[in-house]
């Protein structure tokens, strides 16, 4: 087995991740700064749990607006005074909330997409607006983590046993954020590659070079087994690439995923399932729960993948709905996340 070591912190200081880390947050940082500020997170410990401070804040503001429409006047006198004190470096006093967070419901009338229209999505927010693969991994890897800690983890992944399987394209490399986010977090985090660093595309494995500086375990898939059962496994082994039935290291890693852990969360799809289709393809991923991208897919929904799916939630990955108005997909989504960043679809 191999342990990741630790390097020194990255070049951007405190002053300059505090200056902009709402607009990191929002996903509205170009490229290069997203990933000087992501690594300047993973090692300073004051920041990082600045940025979760931020998160909580806006994940439970955002359960409140679905759950307590009529807050009255001075709850949010209170939610006020908190903000500014934040804001002249007070620290408020507060309680810790235990309680596990509720999942609010997605839309009724939620646009299903064809594989080929979010390879278009993708395309428009690179090319078009300038809003790189890498800051949608990062905001898919954030959803993956959030989801798996609020409703697997009790909230609390401090000292839970998570193994990672990551394969070599984007799917991968957002399981890979994940893990850094549980890490972050106190989870026992395990990691499993279908392949070595040269074979990742670029911006997967720049999301596994900064796994390298951290003190996570990174071993092979018969380690994983021997070390196993962990608590929850996350899949990112395929995601919208698949062509056929799963090969190689990957065929090899889906084929064990529901031996490792009682609990299964896969990225966007269940690797083996077809997103356009629906087909389950041999050998197969059976999900505990399912977090899909930006829109739901509809291979999901057709009836060979759906037991396969399990509870299906939807990841903000900050696509814009100037994206989905463009000329080749001209559609209108409306405000799909308005009310959380993950919500619950089924």
């Amino acid at each position: 087995m191999k342990l990741f070591g630790r390097q020194a912190p990255g070049s951007m200081t405190c002053r300059h991740v505090g200056e902009v880390l709402q607009e990191y947050l929002d996903g509205y940082i170009d490229d290069e700064r997203t990933s000087r500020i992501a690594a300047h997170l993973d090692e300073c410990r004051r920041c990082g749990m600045e940025a979760e401070a931020y998160e909580r804040i806006k994940a439970t503001l955002a359960t409140l607006a679905t759950t307590r429409a009529d807050l009255p006047a001075d709850s949010l006198g209170r939610l006020r005074d908190f903000g500014e004190r934040l804001a002249r470096g007070e620290s408020p006093p507060t309680r810790m909330m235990t309680q596990e967070m509720e999942i609010p419901a997605a839309p009724e009338s939620l646009v299903w997409l064809t594989t080929s229209q979010m390879i278009e999505v993708d395309r428009v927010m690179i090319d078009e607006l300038g809003i790189g693969l890498a800051q949608m991994m990062e905001s898919a890897g954030r959803d993956l983590a959030h989801l798996t800690r609020v409703r697997f983890l009790d909230g609390d992944p401090r000292d839970r046993r998570v193994v990672v399987l990551a394969g070599t394209g984007g799917n991968g490399g957002g399981a890979l954020v994940a893990a850094r986010r549980l890490h972050g977090w106190g989870a026992g985090v395990t990691i499993v590659t279908t392949a070595g660093s040269e074979r990742f595309t670029d911006v997967p494995a720049a999301q596994l070079a900064r796994l390298e500086r951290l003190d996570i375990r990174r071993c092979s898939l018969d380690d994983a087994i021997d070390l196993a059962p962990f608590e929850v496994v996350l899949d990112g082994v395929i995601g919208y690439s698949l062509d056929g039935s799963p090969r190689g290291a990957a065929a090899e890693a889906i084929s064990v995923v529901n031996s490792l852990a009682p609990v299964v969360v896969s990225l966007d799809v269940p690797s083996g399932v077809s997103l356009t289709t629906g087909v389950a393809h041999d050998p197969v991923v059976r999900a505990t729960a399912t977090l899909t991208l930006a829109l739901p897919k509809l291979g999901l929904r057709e009836s060979t993948a759906r037991s396969l799916v399990g509870e299906l939630y939807l990841g903000d990955i900050g696509v814009p709905e100037e994206a989905y108005r463009a000329p080749t997909l001209n559609l209108e989504p409306g405000a799909v996340f308005s009310s959380a960043e993950v919500p619950r679809i089924w």
